[in-house]
């Protein structure tokens, strides 16, 4: 069975949706701590604070709905090296499809619908009161969830394709697969940690510690640089793809069976 042969902007789409996060990110990190708009002593602001001033918004709004588009479209293009690789996981890939959706959604959402722009004042300035939240606010949290919980399942059930799949693994190069691994655990450490103890979220009671704060900011840049760079990993899957003629002759029954299934359950 001949291979669909992947253009090199194709090849690049992952690599070019972590180099667009990445500078948008600095970006904004940069201009909040020059500006004077983030306290000197928040270090590991999250991206979601440093975004709150006026011309961060617009540059994490814009940069982040760029990312969100080649983060779909990379999506697209590894549930096509699934299909085509790892049939016999047919009904993982088809689910992960929802959780591609939902990633792109929730990270485009909590981009246009930022965070008040007091509330790195608001956090400086409290003690023990809470934050009282813009409805931009509690918005931009939902769907900051939901990016943060539909990128790590994601991730988990590629992982678990990548770990359970011989045919997918012929393109999955050992570097590849085991930055995965290293991301993905890296994620699940930190996902949940950085929620809890996020500045916005304000579930544990910490008073006014500073400490905490960078924590859970620091936490987030771990969240965040972990899954830029699982993504990026799917780059050399989609080149070693390319090195290959034709799909193994196990993996072509196993196509014809799944197709076969899905012609029958369509009649």
């Amino acid at each position: 069975m001949p291979l669909k042969k992947y253009d090199t902007w194709q090849i690049s789409m992952p690599i070019a949706t972590g180099v667009i996060a990445v500078l948008t990110l600095s970006t904004i990190q940069i201009v909040a701590h020059t500006s004077g708009e983030i306290p000197s002593w928040f270090h590991f602001t999250p991206f979601s604070i440093a975004a709150t001033g006026y011309t961060q918004q617009y540059i994490y709004a814009i940069g982040m709905v760029f990312a969100s588009i080649c983060a779909l479209i990379t999506a697209y293009l590894v549930d096509h090296l699934g299909h085509t690789f790892a049939p016999s996981y047919e009904g993982w890939i088809k689910a992960n499809r929802v959780f591609a959706a939902c990633m792109s959604l929730g990270l485009t959402l909590q981009a246009v619908l930022p965070l008040q722009k007091d509330f790195a004042s608001q956090l400086g300035q409290r003690v023990h009161n809470k934050i009282d939240y813009s409805t931009s606010s509690i918005l931009h949290l939902v769907f900051a969830g939901l990016f943060f919980l539909s990128a790590t399942v994601y991730c988990l059930i590629w992982t678990y394709v990548v770990f359970k799949s011989e045919g997918y693994q012929r393109i999955c190069v050992p570097c590849s697969r085991w930055i995965k691994y290293i991301s993905i655990t890296l994620v699940i450490l930190s996902v949940i940690t950085s929620f809890l103890i996020h500045p916005a979220t304000q579930i544990t009671p910490r008073g006014n510690s500073r400490d905490y704060y960078n924590a859970g900011g620091f936490l987030q840049w771990v969240c965040v640089g972990s899954l830029i760079v699982y993504l990026t990993t799917f780059s050399m899957d989609l080149s070693e793809a390319n090195k290959l003629e034709a799909v193994p002759i196990e993996e072509q029954e196993i196509v014809k069976l799944v197709n076969s299934n899905s012609d029958t359950e369509t009649l």
